[in-house]
């Protein structure tokens, strides 16, 4: 086990009661609530959320209607804040909310955003406004990790800031019932794999609770997608997706080679795909290609967590792993090949691969075999 520092300063709110606590922790506050779209409002969380706001003497600005993480709307969010003089930004929703709501807080106290963004400065340590966040839908972690990533769409830059994290996390799994079948599937997924990440390459005793989280992950999906609205499953995939960026599983983890698949998959979120939709579809193909380096643990995830026969040779151990969780994943209807996602330009997405790729042959090879029909693109 390596060397390592642990600072979890988010404080956790977990359990139906979870809004409660907003009147001791922001009560008589000038508020900037920021949501997505239509769905916190159609599934009642939003005016669960305002209604606690106002019982306790809270004064809201109202900031929704955000699918993506627009810079430009996280610099209208910052304008609102100083012209409002608000006290405390809250996040609600998915990934995106919880992540423009890290941004806003922080860009309200510190000037030259974009230096930060662009990790040429260290964000660590500095002022923000304090941060609520109130997931709906457990997926990503943001409600209690330390990044939050966002896009200029103008000028086609991402950015990313490392090193800050919410006040507090209010964690309430009945606010992820309404999710459908699909967004079920996926929470449950992505939370697998974002865990999974922090298995390879893990000699220490942090391997061994990553395979309680994992195998945790994959039954109480199959609950949740059957039965929506069972608490302890729907409470299960909640602490899954936070414990997957929280910190305290990767402990100790001397060779990070699993955290290689965030940079990977952006491939496929550059011809048109949604975070989740490419993580899901790349991580099995990535662990083949990763197979060439560390093809004993990778074997080894696929004996512990998906049952493959460990008599076998590595080689075919690998092989009928990556057909596992592909099998796996289509038993909930997850789309697992590029054909399957309507995308337009289908030359676009093959000129961007071969870009990426560049003169990696096996990169290529591992990319290429999220075609369906991949002969034809070799």
């Amino acid at each position: 086990m390596d060397d390592f520092q642990l600072n979890i300063p988010t404080k956790v709110f977990f359990g139906k009661d979870a809004l409660d606590h907003l009147g001791e922790i922001c009560s008589s506050k000038k508020v900037l609530l920021v949501y997505g779209g239509s769905s916190l409002k159609n599934n009642g969380t939003y005016s669960l959320i305002v209604e606690s706001l106002k019982n306790n003497n809270n004064k809201i600005i109202d900031f929704g209607g955000h699918k993506l993480p627009s810079y430009q709307e996280i610099e209208k969010g910052i304008d609102i804040c100083k012209k409002e003089e608000v006290d405390v930004v809250i996040g609600a929703g998915g990934c995106t909310c919880m992540d423009m709501a890290k941004i806003i807080a922080f860009g309200v106290k510190n000037r030259g955003l974009w230096s930060y963004l662009l990790q040429e400065k260290d964000p660590t340590g500095k002022q923000t406004l304090p941060i609520i966040e109130i997931p709906t839908y457990p997926s990503g972690g943001s409600e209690v990790d330390y990044a939050a990533e966002c896009d200029d769409f103008v000028n086609s830059k991402h950015g990313s800031l490392y090193g800050i994290y919410p006040t507090y996390a209010l964690i309430n799994p009945e606010f992820s019932y309404s999710l459908n079948k699909e967004l079920t599937a996926y929470s449950g997924i992505v939370g697998f794999i974002q865990t999974a990440a922090q298995y390879f390459g893990n000699p220490s005793i942090s391997k061994e609770m990553v395979k309680v989280v994992l195998k945790s992950a994959l039954t109480n999906l199959e609950i949740a997608y059957n039965h929506p609205q069972d608490y302890e499953a729907r409470a299960a995939l909640m602490w899954v997706s936070s414990l997957s960026t929280i910190g305290i599983l990767g402990c100790g983890l001397r060779d990070p080679y699993g955290y290689e698949i965030y940079s990977l998959e952006g491939v496929f979120e550059e011809i048109g795909l949604q975070y989740r939709e490419a993580l899901t579809m790349y991580f099995p193909r990535f662990l083949t290609l990763m197979s060439r380096h560390y093809s004993h643990d990778i074997a080894s995830f696929y004996v512990d967590i998906f049952n493959i026969d460990p008599s076998l040779e590595v080689k075919e151990i690998i092989s009928l792993g990556e057909k596992a969780f592909i099998d796996y994943c289509q038993k909930y209807n997850i789309k697992m090949y590029v054909e399957d996602f309507n995308l337009e330009d289908k030359l676009q997405v093959q000129d961007i691969i071969y870009e990426k790729a560049s003169s990696d042959r096996y990169l290529l090879s591992s990319l290429i075999s999220c075609f369906r029909d991949f002969e034809k693109y070799k």
